[in-house]
């Protein structure tokens, strides 16, 4: 490549990343945000969530803060690696050697390094509502000093009729295979014989009961719980509030009613229509923490 080449690409690049995030008003290079430790980044902020959770529709309302830069989705999207990230948890039974801790930072820092590098050069806060980074919170947690979460909880039932229409766990597609599966203890045992509706019903109760460990570990002002089948103005201003952002009332009232990445194919009748052994099924599965978050099963 002669110096004019080397010239353009890398103008297009920066040209591309200006586009995305805005100006640079500083300069920073990734080694040295690194050395300190990234307490330089003004607090990332990450989704964690089963999916299906409208995390889509979260990432476009963020977005009118002027000071933020909210993704729904990054690529790479570490799908495929957050699937292993949960059974290294699980085999270790959630504690990670150092090796392993640090392999699952560097394989975040690689997929998020430019995004994190324009974050502090353009002065703008960054937010990931991605369900896939819900298995690397404890790397997270400590890569960022300043980094807060958000947890997003869905109804089981409406959690697993949309998975039953995308097909979870019906193995038609190798993006199925993005969903964790058991790697230890009983559910590992019954898992062949489970229907998809368990299954799916399991990946509800797995995930948020992963998260509900991982809080515990928090403090407050670190992780702020959202109902999403409580998602009203007052609750989306405490969201707001709580990440210190600047979204306008008017934004909120306008959007709150105003559905994202809806399901527009498939059919399963709503949960309140289940035939009562199916939802014996999601009882047993998922009837703890369902009761934790009064939801009626």
């Amino acid at each position: 490549m002669n110096k004019l080449q080397r010239y353009i690409s890398e103008n297009v690049i920066h040209l591309y990343w200006a586009l995305i995030f805005g100006k640079p008003v500083r300069r920073s290079d990734f080694l040295s945000l690194r050395k300190n430790g990234f307490h330089d980044i003004d607090g990332p902020v990450f989704f964690l969530s089963t999916g299906r959770t409208g995390t889509l529709w979260f990432s476009r309302l963020l977005n009118f803060d002027r000071q933020s830069r909210a993704f729904h989705m990054i690529h790479p999207d570490l799908s495929y690696q957050s699937r292993w990230a949960y059974a290294l948890h699980k085999q270790s039974n959630g504690r990670l050697t150092d090796t392993v801790k640090r392999a699952l930072k560097e394989m975040v820092l690689i997929a998020r390094e430019q995004h994190i590098r324009y974050a502090y050069k353009t002065d703008k806060k960054l937010i990931e509502t991605n369900n896939n980074l819900t298995f690397f919170a404890p790397v997270l947690y400590d890569l960022f000093p300043n980094i807060k979460f958000v947890h997003l909880y869905r109804h089981p039932g409406e959690f697993i009729c949309s998975g039953l229409r995308r097909k979870y766990y019906q193995n038609t597609s190798a993006l199925d295979k993005k969903h964790i599966e058991p790697v230890v203890g009983n559910a590992l045992d019954q898992w062949n014989n489970y229907s998809r509706l368990q299954k799916i019903a399991w990946l509800w109760f797995e995930t948020n009961n992963f998260i509900e460990n991982f809080k515990q570990e928090l403090p407050d002002s670190r992780i702020f719980s959202l109902n999403f089948n409580e998602r009203n103005q007052a609750n989306i201003q405490a969201l707001i509030n709580f990440l210190e952002l600047d979204v306008p009332a008017k934004k909120i009232k306008k959007y709150i009613n105003f559905p994202l990445n809806q399901q527009k194919h498939g059919e399963y009748i709503t949960y309140q229509n289940w035939p009562e052994q199916d939802k014996n099924q999601v009882r047993e599965i998922c009837g703890y923490l369902a009761k934790y978050y009064e939801y009626q099963l």
